[in-house]
């Protein structure tokens, strides 16, 4: 059962990007397609358990303040 609103979309992207790789090993694309969906999921979870990247940080501090303006 989950609880957050944020961790249930995070928990259903992660989902997806699983299924994708699932369909691209099922297709024999090659390692670096499969890790690219892999990667995704990962983030994904990442977002639940709080790690945080540097996209992220950027991303954060744009989206509140007003840089160079």
């Amino acid at each position: 059962m989950v609880t957050n609103l944020r961790h249930k979309n995070a928990l259903e992207k992660a989902k997806e990007y699983l299924v994708k790789s699932i369909e691209s090993i099922d297709q024999k694309f090659t390692g670096e397609f499969i890790s690219v969906d892999l990667r995704n999921a990962e983030s994904a979870l990442g977002e639940i358990i709080g790690i945080v990247t540097t996209d992220d940080i950027l991303n954060n501090i744009f989206a509140k303040f007003c840089i160079g303006k």
